[in-house]
């Protein structure tokens, strides 16, 4: 499970993961709508909330993409507004 808060954002968003079980090489990606990655974070745990900081990317729609041994699990769109 993945949430992502507080969606729209300004300058930050909270993204919680809660998983069954330990993660394998699991990384949340931030991806803007052509694919392009901005933002990778590692995941090491069965919960983890990872903030996301949101003040140097353009006012838009990415999507939050979480991933557990190379293949998406979970995703979430996120509005950056300006």
């Amino acid at each position: 499970m993945m949430t992502v808060s507080p969606n729209p954002t300004f300058n930050w968003a909270a993204v919680g993961i809660t998983l069954p079980q330990v993660p394998e090489n699991a990384s949340l990606r931030v991806l803007d709508l052509t694919g392009k990655e901005v933002q990778r974070h590692a995941i090491n745990g069965q919960q983890q909330q990872v903030v996301l900081d949101t003040r140097g990317l353009a006012p838009g729609a990415y999507l939050v993409v979480f991933q557990d041994a190379g293949k998406p699990v979970a995703q979430e769109k996120l509005i950056v507004q300006p």
